[in-house]
């Protein structure tokens, strides 16, 4: 291809006067593996077509999809936790620490009735100083176990407090995050078209390991195809995007419509001598040609194509490429 540039007469022609050889193409899809799992089933053969979201190979899916259940069970123990903390004990453990309550009051009243006996009897001289403070001890550890129940019976009456029922919540969040990231994990074991296309290849058989980021499909587009050619530098200048331009296929009558879709900022082709005056002209540059018609279709994938660009008329509006 760049044989028409870079061989012939020093002076480039003039702009338009001759056509640009290229050849057609379509946008392709390498699809590959997104973990190290073996392949469990392929769902179409090489030179099917499909449509966008058809499965096209499954890899091996129970490790990850064991591991989205373990997660999914975590979020729901957080989630039930939760619930406990908000709704407080239940109700056999509310009669039970009202019982205990019960018995613990009498035991503080108890308590205090032996002190006082004790601090009277001190005081007529009949027991020692040592009673008394056995006495009081008592006293005090009956006060402090009745205070201790109380609040566990106000813990279990109105629930847990604000920032234990947070810390319960951002658990919560994060398994659920969890859950979410092990579910795209296990979607992307299956792998499908992004587009409307024909599978070109697969290059691993059922039971082999491809490992992660390796391709396993290989997809052309179905849309429109696009011309790919090469700008000499002088056309480079001049040529803008949405440049109409007219394109001849072998075994066409017509001529197709299309429009100057890209051009790339760096050279193809650059020889040492490229940048003094007299030779720039042997620069090229990759541009792509967009087919408008929908006849475009049905043309094969790398035919030899002409292309002429009408350089200087009216920019057209051309259609954005699909990603690659």
């Amino acid at each position: 291809m760049l044989s028409l540039f870079l061989a012939g007469c020093p002076k480039p022609p003039p702009p338009g006067s001759e056509p640009l050889h290229g050849t057609l193409e379509r946008d392709r899809y390498d699809l590959v593996a997104s973990a190290d799992e073996p392949i469990r089933s392929l769902s179409v053969a090489p030179g099917t077509t499909v449509a966008a979201g058809e499965v096209l190979v499954q890899l091996d899916d129970r490790r990850v999809a064991a591991r989205v259940e373990a997660a999914r069970a975590t979020a729901e123990r957080h989630r039930a936790r939760i619930d406990e903390l908000a709704r407080g004990g239940r109700g056999e453990e509310r009669d039970q620490v009202a019982a205990e309550l019960e018995a613990l009051d009498r035991e503080w009243s108890l308590a205090k009735l032996e002190l006082a006996r004790t601090q009277q009897l001190v005081s007529d001289r009949i027991v020692s100083q040592a009673d008394l403070d056995v006495a009081q001890t008592r006293a005090a550890t009956a006060k402090a176990r009745l205070d201790a129940h109380r609040s566990t019976a106000r813990v279990l009456a109105t629930g847990a407090t604000e920032e234990e029922l947070n810390q319960a919540r951002a658990d919560l969040a994060a398994a659920l995050a969890n859950v979410t990231d092990l579910e795209v994990a296990l979607q992307r074991l299956t792998v499908r078209a992004p587009v409307d296309g024909r599978v070109e290849a697969l290059p691993y058989a059922v039971g082999e390991l491809p490992g992660a980021g390796a391709t396993v499909a290989v997809l052309a587009s179905s849309s429109r195809p696009w011309a790919r050619i090469y700008l000499p530098e002088p056309l480079v200048a001049s040529a803008t995007l949405g440049t109409p331009a007219r394109l001849e296929v072998d075994g066409q009558a017509d001529l197709l419509e299309g429009c100057l879709r890209f051009i790339a900022h760096e050279a193809a082709f650059t020889p040492y001598y490229s940048l003094t005056e007299h030779d720039r002209h042997h620069l090229a540059y990759l541009a792509e040609v967009e087919l408008l018609e929908d006849r475009a279709r049905a043309l094969p994938t790398g035919i030899p194509i002409k292309v002429w660009l009408e350089v200087g008329s009216a920019p057209t509006s051309c259609p954005p490429p699909e990603p690659r």
